[in-house]
């Protein structure tokens, strides 16, 4: 929370670390902890009404923008601007990373479905292919595929593709190639 206290204690340490060769460590004993000890659970819950007031007044972010506005290397307008392009930046690359982590999932579960809206051969076995459109229906509904959600697919189809068919050995072999 003491950004240039912070800044001189590294730097003592580091001259010491090159002088002596020797490893230097920092203890910093006034921290805060925003998130807890995991983001699946509230500090709220084993942090006391004290220590939270005293987190939110010592947030090393607000700190550090405080200390910037008081050094005058900037003002709050910049600083503003800043937070918000950042958090413009961030989002546009969250959004891109989803992207990019979702479209080769898309292409295997479109190829899937394909598959199963192509075959030529149909079940005789009514309930078999009942089970097998319900379950390429309901794998086209998934908005955020993962790939679990195309292999189970998958094993459930070839589980209900029925053997009577001159065409199950193709096509079990084609979505086990596809």
């Amino acid at each position: 929370m003491d950004y240039p206290g912070l800044v001189k204690l590294y730097e003592e340490g580091i001259t010491i670390c090159r002088s002596e060769h020797t490893p230097v460590l920092f203890h910093i004993e006034e921290v805060t902890q925003p998130q807890g000890h995991s983001t699946s659970g509230s500090h709220e819950r084993y942090k006391s009404e004290e220590r939270l007031k005293w987190e939110e007044e010592t947030d090393p972010i607000m700190k550090m923008r405080e200390w910037i506005i008081s050094s005058r290397i900037a003002v709050a307008d910049e600083l503003d601007k800043l937070a918000a392009d950042a958090e413009e930046e961030a989002k546009e690359a969250r959004k891109i990373g989803w992207e990019m982590f979702q479209k080769p999932i898309r292409v295997e579960r479109d190829a899937l479905v394909k598959i199963i809206d192509d075959r030529k051969c149909k079940c005789i076995e009514e309930v078999k292919e009942e089970a097998v459109d319900k379950i390429n229906d309901d794998l086209k509904l998934v908005l955020a595929p993962i790939r679990k959600d195309n292999f189970v697919a998958a094993r459930k189809i070839l589980r209900n593709v029925c053997g009577s068919c001159l065409k199950s050995d193709s096509l079990k072999q084609e979505m086990q190639d596809g």
